[in-house]
């Protein structure tokens, strides 16, 4: 008895036999590390799904192996690596404005009546007025009789929202019964910029 006793047998026969060849091929190349499972899927490799079967953005997080999401996890969070070499020096950069310099204190005597008074002392021309005070000095049998009401700075004068004075004013009332007398107010002045 012939096996094959007509063209359309012989066809399916080869048909068969070809497509057992091409299985056969892939198989050998998925397992000699070809790229045989590019495209291919099971049962001709066992296991694995191609690229061209996952359809875009649709693998979530649960889909992968507790080790695959650590290591995504871990993205970005290694150690530091070492210091780099130390740049360049940069420019100089521009020269500051003078701090406070040329203090001086001072402290002329003056006389004052009997009753409310103010003293004003002036600085030098160019400097400004830091503090400044009071000391009873002479005339009274007692410090208690000149009552100093305030020490304030004067003649006040803005620039870019800073305030700054040229003078300092003491406010005194003189309380003995005798009269006038003699009193030291005190400036303190500084050239700053």
């Amino acid at each position: 008895m012939r096996l094959f006793n007509t063209k359309k047998k012989k066809l399916v026969a080869a048909s068969i036999a070809a497509v057992g060849v091409i299985g056969a091929g892939a198989i050998a190349a998925n397992a000699a590390g070809g790229t045989g499972c590019a495209t291919l899927t099971y049962p001709l490799c066992a296991r694995s799904v191609a690229s061209v079967q996952i359809v875009d953005n649709s693998v979530a997080e649960v889909d992968l192996a507790p080790a695959v999401k650590d290591k995504l996890n871990k993205a970005g969070t290694g150690e530091a690596g070492p210091a780099g070499p130390e740049g360049p020096a940069g420019a100089t950069g521009a020269a500051g404005k003078d701090g406070v310099s040329g203090l001086s204190v001072d402290g002329p005597q003056k006389t004052v009546p009997k009753g409310f008074s103010t003293v004003t002392l002036s600085c030098p021309e160019g400097k400004k007025a830091i503090g400044g005070g009071l000391k009873w000095d002479t005339g009274s049998t007692t410090a208690a009789d000149v009552l100093l009401n305030g020490s304030y700075p004067s003649d006040l004068t803005e620039t870019d929202g800073v305030s700054t004075a040229s003078s300092w004013t003491v406010a005194l009332t003189n309380n003995d019964p005798k009269g006038e007398i003699t009193v030291q107010p005190f400036v303190t002045c500084v050239t700053a910029n």
